[in-house]
């Protein structure tokens, strides 16, 4: 008994040495990405501060420039604040260029999300994959044969595409249309009873 009390002990100890080890390494990992974290942000606030000084010193050396040019050049003064306006143009240009190519910690950061590891997520496509056991029960085709319409299109008196229909036809479509997806063949019977005026064989309704 105090073999196996002694035993249990051990395994215990060795289980909780375990946990702590890997807290620690839990933690140590933690302290590594906040420490990275915060060394990322001050590099963009330092290279956001850097700009905005670059572009203050830009400013005071454009104004010195253009008083300059208005003093010593013949020219009228619209010609060279319009020249003036478009060497700046073309300086924030270059600028907004230059501010398009990734700093280095945005390439660590792109590297490392490019490395971590992303569960695939597999897009459902209904009926094409096979995850029911009735998928031998259809076969899905591109397109199917409508007699109906193709008989409208024939039509030569044009009667049916005018707005008619036969009674006949349209009590065998609506049945069709209605176990066309139950997996049964079309009902074959007898027409319901008729409650219209007797008609004809063949005689055309028009819709109202």
């Amino acid at each position: 008994m105090e073999a196996k009390i002694a035993q249990h002990r051990a395994a215990n100890a060795a289980i909780i040495e375990m946990n702590e080890q890997r807290e620690a390494r839990e933690a140590a990992n933690l302290r590594d990405i906040e420490e990275r974290e915060r060394l990322d942000r001050q590099q963009r606030a330092e290279e956001a501060r850097r700009a905005e000084e670059e572009e203050e010193r830009e400013r005071e050396r454009n104004k010195l420039e253009l008083i300059n040019q208005l003093e010593s050049s013949n020219a009228p003064a619209s010609r060279v604040l319009a020249k003036a306006k478009a060497q700046q143009r073309q300086r924030e240009t270059m600028r907004n260029v230059g501010s398009a190519v990734p700093s280095s910690s945005a390439l660590l950061r792109a590297k490392a999300a490019a490395r971590a590891e992303a569960a695939v997520d597999v897009p459902h496509v209904p009926i094409t994959d096979h995850w029911s056991a009735e998928t031998h029960r259809f076969t899905l085709k591109e397109s199917y044969d409508d007699a109906l319409s193709i008989g409208v299109r024939a039509d030569p008196r044009g009667v049916m595409r005018a707005g008619g229909y036969m009674i006949e036809q349209a009590w065998s479509r609506a049945l069709s249309c209605g176990v066309m997806g139950l997996d049964i063949p079309p009902l074959r019977g007898e027409g319901p009873t008729p409650t219209l005026p007797h008609i004809n064989d063949g005689e055309a309704i028009l819709a109202t």
